[in-house]
């Protein structure tokens, strides 16, 4: 307005302030994974937008306050809520962290025949690696090795966990791994007089068993039978194997039997009655070189292979032969 005396002139201007609301985009998150909702303001005044300052994102809606997100890079996050309202603008950034680590690799399933082996899951560039048991049994040389040798496992399905963890969050992968070797038992160690003998070894769950010839002699009557007569044994050491296969794992264990073959006693005299004095020849024909003793009846003993014994008295004797065989054993033979 201009005004000059009792006159005046005026003109009138319209100024349009465009401020938008305050954008605010929430607060920082951390979370375990790649995905996870947004929590802006809703304006009041303008238009909201999402959009990516640093690091990975996909918004499932853009212009939603509260859009989930996807596909965000592992660590730092930069995401920016945008207000707009007729060319001004207001902005407000959150960081959204993380912290999922590498996706655990244990591994592909696998049978052994033993109880130790190595194992190959993924080495962890985010994270930090530890393997554990879940059932069966096992131990590690150093279970943060993702290339660790795991010992003593179990028989049959040992499971395994391979963990790796990055702050509070953890991925993992199990793997099983199939041990086909048991232990097996032959039986308890013999020494026998006889050819035959009792075998008696451990009954499997699983797999088929037989017994085998090693060294010596033997014939089974049930070579698949944990527990079976042997006939036929060899002179000395014999010894057995009972085998058992799982899948191609085999497991055995080894049982001697030693047979000690008594010695023959043999001798042939020249007369059997007469007057006395009576002289009869006694000859030994257990020509095998064993330590032997004659003993006539009558009080008189000799060491001798062949000799001439005298009766001077009338009587019935019984003279026997007796030899020493070479674990002790005493063979007697009369007449």
């Amino acid at each position: 307005v201009i005004a000059n005396g009792g006159c005046s002139s005026s003109d009138e201007v319209t100024i349009t302030n465009n401020s938008p609301s305050t954008a605010i985009a929430g607060g920082d998150q951390t979370i375990c994974g790649n995905s996870t909702y947004l929590q802006a303001n809703i304006p009041s005044i303008g238009i909201g937008s999402w959009g990516l300052v640093s690091g990975a994102a996909n918004f499932e809606d853009n212009s939603l306050n509260n859009s989930q997100v996807t596909d965000l890079n592992p660590g730092s996050n930069t995401l920016r809520w945008t207000v707009n309202n007729s060319g001004c603008s207001s902005t407000d950034d959150v960081v959204i962290y993380n912290d999922l680590p590498y996706e655990a690799d244990a591994g592909a399933d696998f049978e052994i025949c033993g109880t130790t082996s190595p194992l190959y899951a993924n080495d962890p560039v985010i994270g930090i690696g530890e393997w554990t048991v879940i059932s069966g049994n096992a131990s590690y040389s150093d279970a943060s090795r993702f290339d660790v040798t795991v010992s003593d496992l179990g028989f049959g399905a040992n499971t395994l966990r391979w963990t790796i963890t990055y702050d509070a969050c953890t991925t993992f992968d199990e793997i099983v791994v199939i041990n086909n070797k048991i232990d097996v038992y032959a039986g308890v160690d013999q020494t026998v007089t006889e050819s035959i003998t009792l075998l008696a070894a451990s009954n499997p769950t699983a797999g088929s068993g037989q017994w085998t010839v090693i060294g010596g002699a033997g014939n089974f009557s049930q070579a698949n039978n944990s527990i079976t007569e042997v006939t036929g044994l060899g002179s000395g050491l014999n010894t057995f194997r009972w085998s058992v296969n799982i899948n191609g794992c085999e497991s055995f264990d080894d049982v001697s039997i030693t047979y000690n073959v008594l010695p023959a006693s043999s001798f042939v005299i020249t007369e059997s009655a007469g007057c006395p004095p009576l002289d009869v020849y006694f000859i030994n024909n257990s020509l095998d070189g064993l330590p032997f003793t004659w003993d006539f009846d009558d009080g008189s003993t000799s060491d001798k292979i062949t000799i001439k014994h005298t009766y001077t008295e009338s009587g019935v004797y019984k003279p026997s032969l007796t030899i020493i065989g070479e674990n002790g054993e005493i063979i007697v033979k009369d007449t």
